[in-house]
């Protein structure tokens, strides 16, 4: 009996893949069934081989016993499965590479721009921090004015933020194995590195802004 894909055999019920075992980790497994040599034979077959020691020090007394069982056997290639698995992940990593690369360039870009804005807002407030100075204010105060200007800036943005990084997951579940949309560590950090980029970028405007000289500050246009 077969049919949808299931294949009986003696009485033991297999699930029969319709495709080949995936070599890259972005597909979810697929149940696969392995069949002797006798039963299928191939030109090219895997062997694998589990060691104790080291794996590199086993490929002579392999090429030995492949010998001693068949002289004609020939023996193309030897790896470790950490070396299998690079190879395997090399573009996947490659790509995570750039990924990673472009993130941390739009990070540094953002932060750029934010300082660029707090300080634009910071020297339009002169006159109004420099007379918080003369009125005692300490430099402390007026730090936080500046840190809090730049919070309320990254609180309209989170929301935003969230919505554009739920509709990437969202689009890249089914390329990405193991990408979920619904992963709450994954906001949680979004949204905790966009604070603390946040309160990175006013930390020059705020330590100016509490070094202003009242006196020269009241005197700005």
């Amino acid at each position: 009996m077969s049919g949808s894909g299931w294949q009986a055999s003696r009485g033991w019920w297999w699930e029969w893949p319709r495709t080949d075992p995936p070599t890259t980790c972005t597909k979810a497994p697929e149940p696969y069934l392995y069949l002797p040599y006798a039963q299928a034979p191939a030109d090219d077959i895997a062997l694998m081989v589990s060691t104790a020691g080291e794996p590199e020090a086993l490929a002579q007394a392999v090429r030995r016993e492949l010998k001693s069982f068949d002289p004609g056997v020939t023996l193309t290639s030897f790896r470790t499965l950490r070396q299998h698995m690079d190879q395997a992940l090399s573009m996947d990593r490659a790509m995570a590479a750039v990924v990673t690369g472009l993130g941390v360039l739009s990070l540094l870009l953002t932060g750029a721009g934010l300082c660029g804005v707090i300080q634009y807002l910071v020297s339009q407030r002169t006159r109004e921090i420099g007379l918080r100075v003369a009125l005692g204010a300490p430099p402390g105060e007026i730090q936080r004015m500046v840190l809090a200007e730049s919070l309320r800036m990254a609180a309209w943005g989170i929301p935003i933020g969230l919505a554009a990084l739920g509709a990437a997951v969202w689009s890249v579940r089914s390329v990405v194995l193991g990408v979920t949309p619904a992963n709450p560590l994954t906001y949680l950090a979004s949204a905790g590195a966009t604070v603390a980029l946040a309160l990175a970028a006013a930390w020059l405007p705020a330590r100016r802004a509490a070094g202003v000289d009242p006196v020269e500050a009241l005197r700005a246009e």
